[in-house]
Formats: C-alpha cells, structure tokens, sequence
C-alpha cells in the first residue's frame, strides 16, 4: 500500500508516496539525489520516468544510515 508523506527533494518540499523502499515524486529526481522523509534521508539508486512524460518519477532508494565507526584508539 502506497502512504503519502511531505519530503525534502533536491531542496523542495514536496508530497511524495512511498511503499518500501519506493518512492513516486511528482519532480524530477536523478540517480545519487538524496529525499528526506520524516527525519531519514534515502539515497537514489535508480529512476524511472513514469509514461515518459517527466511528470512523476518511480524512484527506488536506499536508506543513509548515519552510523560512524567507532573511534579507534592510538595506543600511547
């Protein structure tokens, strides 16, 4: 089932559906671009132009995890 949420894509807000890891946006987005929705950030893996009319993109995203290693000591 497809929700519908308010994002941040290439800077705008706009309302985006999301079902998983999916997202249609009604703006033209391209491979690397980052959408965030609800505190997360996803990063763009692939588009694709839905009826080839440049008004809505199907997007498949991954998740930016903002996890950072944990720091490794120098030994004195």
């Amino acid at each position: 089932m497809w929700t519908t949420y308010d994002a941040v894509v290439r800077g705008s807000a706009v309302t985006v559906a999301r079902k998983g890891d999916r997202f249609s946006i009604p703006q033209e987005v391209a491979i690397g671009d980052t959408i965030s929705v609800e505190g997360k950030q996803f990063l763009v893996e692939s588009v694709e132009n839905i009826a080839h009319r440049s008004e809505v993109w199907l997007v498949s995203t991954k998740e930016v995890l903002n996890d950072k290693p944990a720091a490794r000591r120098t030994q004195d």
